[in-house]
């Protein structure tokens, strides 16, 4: 009894223990309010240049501009639908409006993005952060129990598993979002591979909620290493009998998982038809990067955010270097464990190998062709913290007949495995000599591993043993990513500077150069032409290829306001230059201006121009619109002089225009055309179609009316109708699981 007290009461200390890491994260935002984000490039645009701070020094930033552009924009965009009481289905911002929730990589549905409906933007990504490492370890911890480790050395698969650097720096990217659920599901995977089929329910209910929380390449990662698992686990572990019935499970669970996340992946699949996400370059996984295990993340010339495999590898580290004791000893350790730990670790570094064959193919998928192959890293770190642990356990329970038998064999081995390591990965880094210094922090925790293992050897105490391999790590994952420095304050984080105040005070949509692309001007709820998440909808994308030979088009998205460099206002914009007035001029040079002859965002027209399939689309600036529909207006005497079109309100999936007067015609409305608008007038539904090739168009009533758009997907309804439904199986088999544990 007093024995299981003592077990009891270490694993409510460890359990402590690990809100350390969490906590420290949260710190920075509960202290001043700032953002868990390094935002810092956000100052090297334009609009925000004259909220940089005078030491700034951009050479040293480690800002990726996906966040700055993408990521960081749809947190605030989720949090301010959430503060307007109003489901995130449509961003009204970007390319005239474009879809949300159906990018799948907006994370609406993930269980960490939950804080982003209840607090303020940056106690809600801090809570968010919190909750992800909180998660990571407690389920790490959870799973190293599962694996038979004891209390004290399963803190240190959980305590590491929080120190990972998609974890600490990298907490943006959706993958973040499923590392916390990789314990988890190698826990009921371990019950699959044992023969315990009924666990088939709780597998995919955690591998729908893997599905909504991480997009669609982290689901597909996640599934193609649980299948790889299962003969990997089988062939070294020998536990359990036969594949076909585990796979045969793992695929069941699959696609119940599908159904659970059917909400999101049939909006999404409706998404690929009509648009499609625009990205950088994504590398695929080099022999190199592996050389992240021993070489420094400080040695990416750039950003440590460019490159996936410094936000993985280094976390293995410590495993890596204690490679030889846990060969030297592995003869007399426990062997179901060794089993099972070797099994993750040789299924997670085939996994890793095999994500360069399988990326390129992976991308030629419809809906795949971003797909980042470092996400092939993913169960790496946990794989080698788990090594970590049984090798420090079993280094304790050695006798002293077995110790001398491995220092014996350690003599032989430790020296040529570190010189040969070393090797291996400074001819990986590309055999520089400026690439020697950045093996030093590998060099020196490789000495201060030897000395706690042997102070350890002379006192076998699992605490001191345990509480120095947490220092080494988190020394190791401190030095390596430095977190402190990927805070941004909020007067840094949303900077209101005079140009963007000047936006705010018109509030009308702004197009003009190219470059607004890169201007993540949704974070202040201004709404542009242009989309600088990358996502475009095919039709704006054909407007945009005319809209840059003739820029007069522009005025077709109801663009009151241009900003123009000067260069484009001698060239492209000359013609223009008459009905332009000047506005604000940025630091950078760039001019703000106002179109005076631009369109409103709902105009109406008495005629229009039917579209030819058979022959190339040409959009007019002025005059009758292109339509696709049966409907052109009959000439009538009625001139519609006195006809007004005003919009009453203008929110994210809803859009009410008042018009007076109106005889029959064309409504046209500059929101982008997209599957799931709806358009009804005074309660009555009536035909939407696309006018000028991206944009909406109304087909009118004569007289005064109200109308009203609504965005209502028929994707998303039946998504939710079939999720309800797999929902309802994965019950009745917990239900069914439960009830037969109780039995048993």
């Amino acid at each position: 009894m007093p024995n299981q007290r003592r077990v009891y009461f270490e694993a409510l200390v460890c359990i402590v223990a690990l809100f350390i890491v969490p906590a420290v994260l949260i710190a920075p935002t509960l202290k001043s309010g700032s953002l868990p984000f390094d935002l810092s490039e956000l100052t090297l645009r334009a609009p925000w240049q004259e909220a940089r701070e005078g030491d700034f020094n951009s050479a040293q930033t480690e800002t990726s501009s996906e966040l700055v552009q993408r990521y960081f924009p749809w947190y605030a965009f989720l949090n301010e639908s959430a503060s307007h009481r109003r489901f995130p289905l449509w961003n009204p911002y970007e390319g005239c409006g474009i879809p949300f929730l159906a990018l799948w990589r907006t994370r609406v549905f993930s269980i960490f993005s939950l804080p982003l409906y209840v607090f303020p933007l940056a106690a809600a990504l801090a809570v968010s952060v919190f909750l992800k490492s909180a998660a990571a370890g407690l389920f790490a911890y959870f799973a190293a129990r599962k694996f038979q480790f004891s209390p004290l050395l399963a803190l240190v698969a959980g305590f590491g598993y929080q120190l990972t650097g998609i974890l600490l720096i990298g907490h943006w990217q959706p993958v973040s979002d499923v590392v916390p659920l990789l314990p988890l599901l190698l826990v009921a995977m371990q019950q699959l591979l044992l023969g315990e089929y009924r666990i088939t329910a709780l597998l995919a209910l955690l591998l729908g909620i893997t599905g909504l929380a991480g997009g669609p390449d982290g689901f597909i990662a996640i599934s193609l290493f649980l299948l790889l698992l299962i003969p990997v686990y089988r062939m070294r572990t020998r536990e359990g009998e036969g594949y076909i019935a585990p796979v045969i499970s793992l695929l069941l669970a699959t696609g119940v998982s599908l159904g659970l996340a059917a909400v999101q992946i049939l909006p999404y699949a409706e998404f690929l038809k009509f648009g499609t996400l625009e990205d950088n370059y994504l590398p695929l996984i080099k022999l190199r990067d592996f050389a992240f295990i021993l070489l420094s993340p400080r040695s990416v010339t750039d950003s440590i955010q460019a490159n996936g495999a410094a936000l993985w590898l280094p976390t293995c580290m410590i495993g890596f270097l204690l490679l030889p004791l846990w060969v030297s000893m592995r003869r007399f350790t426990l062997r179901i464990r060794k089993r099972r730990v070797e099994a993750l670790l040789i299924t997670s570094l085939l996994f890793a190998l095999l994500g360069m064959l399988l990326t390129a193919p992976l991308r030629k998928v419809h809906g795949l062709s971003f797909f980042d192959s470092h996400y092939f890293f993913l169960p790496l770190p946990l794989a080698f913290l788990f090594l970590t642990a049984t090798t420090a356990e079993e280094w304790l329970h050695l006798n002293l007949e077995h110790c001398k038998i491995v220092l014996r064999r350690m003599k032989y081995a430790l020296l040529p495995f570190l010189a040969l390591s070393f090797l291996v990965a400074w001819l990986l880094a590309r055999h520089t000599i400026q690439a020697i210094p950045y093996f030093f922090p590998a060099a020196v925790f490789c000495v201060l591993l030897l000395i706690l293992f042997t102070i350890t050897l002379l006192k076998p105490r699992a605490s001191w043993l345990v509480a120095g391999l947490c220092l080494l790590i988190a020394g190791n994952a401190w030095y390596s990513y430095r977190p402190g420095n990927h805070y941004t304050p909020p007067d840094q984080a949303i900077p209101d500077t005079l140009f963007v105040k000047s936006l705010c005070k018109e509030n009308i949509r702004i197009s003009g150069t190219e470059k607004l692309a890169q201007w993540p001007l949704s974070i202040h709820g201004i709404s542009q032409s242009y989309s600088p998440s990358g996502i475009l909808l095919h039709r704006m994308k054909e407007f945009n290829q005319q809209a840059s030979v003739n820029p007069e088009l522009l005025r077709l998205t109801g663009a009151g306001q241009l900003v123009l460099t000067k260069r484009d206002i001698q060239e492209l914009f000359s013609r223009l230059r008459p009905v332009l007035n000047i506005q604000d001029v940025l630091p950078s040079g760039a001019v703000l201006l106002r179109d005076l002859n631009t369109h409103p965002l709902a105009r109406i027209s008495f005629a229009g121009r039917t579209l030819d399939p058979d022959k190339t689309a040409i959009l007019r600036p002025s005059g009758p619109p292109l339509v696709e529909t049966d409907y052109i207006p009959a000439t009538t005497s009625d001139t519609g002089k006195n006809a007004r079109a005003q919009i009453a309100s203008f929110a994210s999936d809803e859009i009410v225009i008042r018009l007076e007067g109106s005889p029959t015609g064309i409504l046209v409305v500059a929101n982008s055309w997209y599957p799931g608008w709806h358009a009804q007038s005074n309660g009555q539904e009536i035909p939407l179609f696309p006018a000028d090739i991206a944009f909406q168009g109304v087909e009118l009533l004569k007289g005064s009316q109200t109308l009203t758009l609504t965005y209502r997907p028929a994707s998303f309804t039946l998504g939710l109708y079939i999720s309800a439904a797999a929902l309802f199986l994965v019950l009745v088999g917990m239900l069914y699981y439960v009830r037969s544990i109780k039995r048993g």
